[in-house]
């Protein structure tokens, strides 16, 4: 065909079929000269085309696994993005099913999260409080000294610390609702160790506070109505046993049972009292300077009998130097005093003994009273200073206590910025330790 159309006088590229041989080439035909020669080159389309269909075929092959990758990478950003809604549903559904109030800071102290509990203890809102500063809405103040604590949730950020309150604190909102609460702060820590903010749960303790506020003035209104009979009991019994000579020895003997379970009686009423006042805050505290050897000697007298019944040893180790004087409430301290050499006494073994030592440190005067007695189980080491909190081995042996003697006397000391801590292994005994500054 190439041919033909070139003695017609024709030229170009064309594809044609050649019926001889029933393939289809690229033919291409141009006239050469003024004598009508010409030239005819073909080739095979396949060949003609088989650089350019490579081409093709790897362009067609990149398109496909380009739209392959593209389709998987938006199918896991889709399920990514999935998942990461799931979870923040999921973990929004949590923190809004918990009964406590819940809000979490970032490391600058703006609110970031806000849960439905803490909106209802509060009277504010996720919308009203997220991204502003934690300290412009809320507040958290002692329930007794009234003095600002908001600095807990800071330091556990800045400090990386879990900070834990007790029932003590107040949390006054914007709006001015001020709610008894008890709270934690906890640090939120990346992978790579650094604070991201803070996670904040406080539960709402109306009721618990109203309840103690009730218990505390029934205790006080009981402890007042019961002191007066007792009192009369007692001068009553005095005055039957000072008679001697006119009483039988079995009556004596009741009548000392009973004047015994009068002073166990009015010991509770005024153990009562104490507490109920320490937990009002009613206790009135006159401070002075005082020496306070004479204040331990005191003690030691008004025990001397029950000391010398059990056939206790006392050894008092005479102080080396000068002991500095105290600044406290003469009166609060005997009953500090009295109630470390009572326990002392109550929990030592028949012939036991008592080591007193007075001893001047760097800016605190310390009482040491070691005893030889049942000692007290490590598990309840620091339970005994809580309110009616006794040692389990106490209980079991049945001496008798009302578990208020070492709460009285952390209460009494944290007025003066003292402070008592107890060192003891069971059945070896206990070394009870008061520091109170002197300067």
């Amino acid at each position: 065909p190439a041919v033909v159309r070139l003695l017609h006088g024709e030229e170009g590229v064309n594809i044609l079929f050649n019926q001889v041989d029933k393939k289809e080439s690229v033919t291409a035909y141009y006239k050469i000269g003024k004598y009508h020669w010409g030239v005819v080159a073909a080739q095979e389309t396949t060949e003609a085309f088989r650089e350019r269909d490579n081409q093709l075929k790897q362009i067609i092959l990149f398109i496909f696994v380009f739209i392959i990758i593209s389709v998987s990478l938006l199918y896991i950003l889709y399920r990514f993005f999935f998942l990461v809604n799931k979870y923040q549903y999921e973990e929004r559904v949590l923190l809004e099913s918990v009964g406590d109030g819940v809000f979490v800071v970032d490391k600058n102290f703006r609110i970031i999260l806000w849960n439905k509990a803490a909106g209802k203890i509060t009277g504010l809102s996720s919308q009203d409080v997220t991204g502003n500063l934690c300290c412009d809405l809320i507040k958290f103040v002692h329930v007794k000294t009234h003095r600002d604590q908001s600095h807990l949730i800071p330091k556990s950020i800045l400090k990386g610390e879990i900070i834990h309150s007790d029932s003590n604190f107040l949390m006054i909102s914007k709006n001015g609702r001020q709610i008894p609460i008890g709270y934690s702060a906890s640090p939120i820590i990346s992978r790579n160790g650094q604070i991201k903010g803070a996670i904040i749960v406080f539960h709402d303790m109306t009721k618990e506070h109203n309840l103690n506020l009730a218990k505390d003035e029934f205790l006080s209104v009981a402890a007042h109505e019961l002191r007066t009979p007792l009192g009369i009991m007692r001068w009553n019994l005095e005055m039957l046993l000072g008679k001697t000579g006119h009483l039988p020895q079995e009556i004596r003997l009741n009548l000392s049972d009973m004047y015994k379970n009068n002073l166990i009686l009015i010991k509770l009423v005024n153990d009562l009292l104490d507490v109920s006042r320490i937990n009002q805050e009613k206790v009135v505290s006159k401070t002075q300077l005082i020496d306070i050897l004479p204040v331990v000697e005191k003690a030691l007298k008004d025990r001397k009998l029950e000391l010398k019944k059990r056939r206790i040893v006392i050894k008092m180790e005479k102080p080396i130097g000068a002991i500095p004087k105290i600044r406290v409430d003469p009166y609060l301290f005997e009953q500090v005093v009295e109630n470390i050499l009572s326990n002392a006494i109550k929990y030592n073994h028949q012939n036991g003994e008592i080591v007193i030592l007075v001893e001047k440190f760097e800016k605190v005067v310390r009482l040491t009273v070691i005893d030889t007695g049942i000692g007290i189980p490590k598990k309840d080491l620091e339970r005994v200073f809580e309110k009616f909190t006794r040692s389990n081995n106490a209980i079991s042996q049945g001496i008798a206590g009302t578990g208020l003697g070492l709460f009285v006397v952390k209460s009494y000391l944290a007025m003066w910025k003292g402070k008592v801590w107890l060192e003891s292994e069971e059945a070896k005994g206990t070394k009870a330790i008061i520091e109170i500054p002197y300067k």
